[in-house]
């Protein structure tokens, strides 16, 4: 689905999202505040260290190895190119 995302650059709509599971649940917008709060008040009672050993794994866990001098390189030179073509003028 990302690697779609990426090539086509169409949009998906927010229960797309959910479907996928980029979402854990959709909050209506005049709820989000309320709904947020509610999250962080269950986090908040939960034991200190524990959530911030949990949240240091699955940041760990989430980070890519950093880019090679070589790749950032190759990758940022082609961003340079495509800055510049016709494909971004269509895309924008």
């Amino acid at each position: 689905v990302v690697k779609w995302m990426f090539f086509s650059g169409e949009p998906i709509t927010a229960q797309e999202a959910l479907s996928f599971g980029f979402l854990n649940k959709l909050v209506p917008a005049d709820g989000l505040t309320e709904r947020t709060m509610e999250m962080a008040r269950i986090i908040a009672s939960r034991a200190p260290l524990v959530v911030h050993l949990l949240k240091k794994q699955v940041l760990s866990i989430c980070s890519a190895p950093a880019l090679t001098p070589e790749v950032f390189e190759e990758l940022h030179e082609k961003r340079r190119k495509s800055w510049s073509s016709h494909d971004m003028e269509e895309g924008v």
